[in-house]
């Protein structure tokens, strides 16, 4: 009996393994690729520098991309949901394209003008070293330029994806990178040509490559539809930006939750123990490279999800979740190389940044089951879901680390800061597991 139980699990593990839309993933997973490569390029460029100031300033726009995610997830990842609706209806598609790129261009301009405005108490209130706080402020007003195109370059890569326009996709991220590597050899490392410019060459370099992009893929969408100028002059409708807010609030709400209690103790901890460029490079790597096979499985599941035919539970998801199985295998089996990877492709030191990873290995082995459950809700546009389930966790784990915290029986370390941050992953992925099969009941146990 166990035999053919498992037999049967085998042979349902590959049909669901087969139906996944690989090629497509691959595209995805080579747009995240190659931009994991020039930051790589990045750290190591900043490594090169006289001393610790530039990854240290460049550490410091983690805490703004955590502010700007609270918009990203409000405006950006609902789109899979609701662009995917309407994507064989010309006129829909090219309505929501147009009036969406106004509203997402013009809520980041405020959102980013606002960070620029008040990037000097915000840097002294996060605990950035004084003599590096204007330095910072400079590097992080540049970036929000960047972060304004990037955005309206994201809200069309989510388009091309749901189309399966992988030559597209492709040739974004080319000319992203060739400016990418092309401007950070010139205007930030060390060599004899470069005009040195420190950290802000990051931030000149995201400018251009992000003109760069846009313009390519406004020209795509151009060329693809055949726009006349009629088409550009059809009166914009706005109707669905409500159901853009119904949906996104509750992202957004999640994401703003999230993202503060982090904010606070997280990276400001971090800061206050003074490890805040071990913590940025630790966590590049393990955003940057052990998750970079899992993130566009993320996006291919809001897609198959949104766009696909709706079938039961396990037969989509079994060959998704059984992918998160294996790369969890491959981090196992390639962590005796970690350090070798972090001394001489990361060009940093290794003992702390080594032992930070390892620690937190095991928390992202849950981290990928809880994001694909996560990107099922996405892709339903069930975001009211996401809200509930970061009250509960941040509530507990971090509200109860606070008290903790006030009667002195806590005591802030880098080891502390990542368990504490782990915790939160693993209930947080409890939380989600229960309601992702709440909401499973209510589908007949269908995606």
């Amino acid at each position: 009996m166990n035999h053919a139980h498992a037999s049967r699990l085998a042979i349902r593990t590959r049909a669901s393994l087969s139906r996944i839309n690989w090629p497509l993933y691959l595209a995805l997973l080579i747009t995240a690729a190659l931009p994991t490569i020039y930051t790589t390029t990045r750290i190591y460029y900043l490594g090169d520098l006289p001393t610790e100031w530039g990854v240290n300033i460049a550490s410091q726009l983690a805490w703004v991309n955590l502010g700007l995610e609270v918009v990203q997830e409000a405006l950006i990842l609902p789109l899979f949901y609701l662009l995917g609706k309407t994507l064989h209806e010309r006129d829909a598609t090219l309505n929501k394209l147009k009036t969406g790129l106004i509203v997402t261009v013009g809520i980041y301009s405020l959102f980013t003008g606002l960070i620029a405005l008040f990037a000097m108490p915000l840097v002294q209130a996060m605990a950035q070293s004084p003599e590096q706080v204007a330095a910072t402020v400079d590097y992080i007003r540049l970036e929000m330029i960047a972060t304004t195109l990037f955005n309206a370059v994201r809200f069309l890569t989510i388009f091309f994806v749901l189309q399966d326009w992988r030559r597209v996709i492709y040739t974004v991220l080319a000319i992203q990178i060739l400016v990418s590597v092309t401007l950070d050899t010139l205007l930030l490392s060390q060599l004899e040509f470069s005009l040195r410019l420190g950290v802000n060459g990051i931030a000149y370099s995201n400018i251009v490559a992000s003109i760069c992009t846009l313009v390519y893929a406004l020209v795509v969408v151009r060329q693809r539809y055949r726009l006349t100028s009629a088409d550009l002059h059809v009166q914009a409708n706005f109707g669905w930006i409500r159901e853009w807010f119904r949906v996104g609030k509750w992202s957004g709400v999640d994401s703003l939750i999230r993202n503060a209690f982090f904010l606070i103790f997280i990276i400001r901890m971090v800061n206050v123990v003074e490890e805040q460029g071990t913590f940025w490079v630790a966590n590049s790597f393990i955003w940057g490279w052990l998750l970079l096979p899992f993130l566009p499985m993320a996006d291919l599941i809001k897609q198959d999800v949104s766009q696909g035919d709706k079938l039961p539970h396990w037969d989509k998801m079994l060959g998704y979740f059984t992918t998160c199985v294996l790369i969890a295998i491959v981090w196992i089996l390639l962590s005796p190389g970690y350090e070798w990877f972090i001394r001489n492709i990361l060009n940093t030191a290794i003992t702390q940044h080594l032992h930070l990873i390892l620690l937190s290995l095991p928390f992202y082995m849950l981290f990928m089951f809880n994001t694909c459950m996560d990107s099922v809700l996405y892709g339903r546009g069930q975001t009211r879901y996401l809200a509930i389930q970061s009250v509960i966790t941040n509530v507990t784990v971090y509200g109860t680390a606070y008290v903790c915290y006030l009667q002195g029986w806590l005591t802030p370390s880098l080891d502390g800061i990542a368990i504490l941050f782990g915790c939160g992953i693993a209930v947080d992925t409890l939380v989600t597991g229960w309601l992702y099969n709440r909401h499973l009941r209510q589908e007949n146990y269908a995606v």
